[in-house]
């Protein structure tokens, strides 16, 4: 599915779509490197929230930074606060030396969780290969997959990527994201407006609706932002069910994008 050149609509906030880092380690801010593979949307944002403030006590963020909980401290975790803290607990195993590229939280109770995950597609010769020797060779093949708590199966194109990914490059990896689980999704649909369209389903108000599906990484920070543009704008086209007087920016950019000459 196409998108535009500098953002994907008309929107004050410019995102830059040909941002591609150099390596998928998030290792552009600390904080981010240390919770990039955090399981757990819960212990995440929470440990975000620790991490900047280094005030507090190391104590109350040490058994939260662990990727993966191992069974007996994830189940007294999340016994805590099942509703919340439950969400991506769940998820598969990293693959050796896979980081998290992009994740896709649903506003249900509790939250439904997507993610986003690459791996070098080089052959690793040491024991135990680190996040860095894997994800830092320029030009190396890189395997793609999806994954959630239920198992489904997705497929997307293209499965690989040679190198990181740009911006641009990544969004459209996500928006043709096709899920086994998903009953009803036409083809031109992009994955995150079918999923918004599951949300209007529920009858949920527009400000629940907008937040409803939240894409996040913390390899590509602007792609938050230019999710929650193409939101805003798939919800104003949707709600509006009368004839409009004059021709908006972003019915010509409709226009232009169904014709693809995006």
């Amino acid at each position: 599915m196409p998108v535009a050149m500098s953002s994907s609509f008309p929107d004050k906030t410019a995102v830059n779509l040909r941002f591609r880092p150099h390596t998928y380690v998030a290792e552009w801010c600390c904080t981010a490197a240390s919770v990039q593979n955090v399981t757990g949307e819960w212990r995440r944002r929470r440990l975000l929230t620790l991490l900047s403030n280094s005030a507090l006590q190391s104590r109350r963020r040490d058994g939260l930074l662990q990727d993966v909980l191992l069974s007996d401290t994830r189940e007294t975790h999340i016994a805590a606060d099942p509703l919340r803290r439950i969400a991506g607990e769940y998820l598969p195993p990293y693959l050796p030396g896979e980081l998290e590229i992009a994740r896709i939280v649903l506003g249900t109770t509790p939250a439904v969780v997507y993610s986003l995950r690459a791996r070098s597609d080089r052959p690793q010769h040491a024991r135990h290969p680190t996040r860095r020797s894997t994800m830092h060779a320029k030009n190396v093949p890189r395997a793609l997959r999806m994954v959630d708590e239920q198992g489904s199966t997705f497929t997307f194109e293209p499965p690989t990527s040679n190198g990181t990914m740009t911006l641009r490059e990544l969004i459209r990896v996500i928006d043709s994201v096709r899920a086994g689980h998903i009953d009803f999704h036409p083809e031109h649909v992009p994955f995150p407006e079918a999923l918004l369209e599951e949300g209007a389903g529920m009858f949920l108000l527009f400000d629940d609706l907008l937040n409803f599906v939240h894409i996040s990484s913390l390899v590509y920070p602007e792609l938050n932002a230019f999710y929650r543009i193409r939101a805003a704008f798939w919800l104003r086209r949707r709600n509006s069910q009368h004839a409009r007087v004059r021709s908006r920016p972003e019915d010509r950019l409709a226009k232009q994008w169904t014709e693809g000459r995006l």
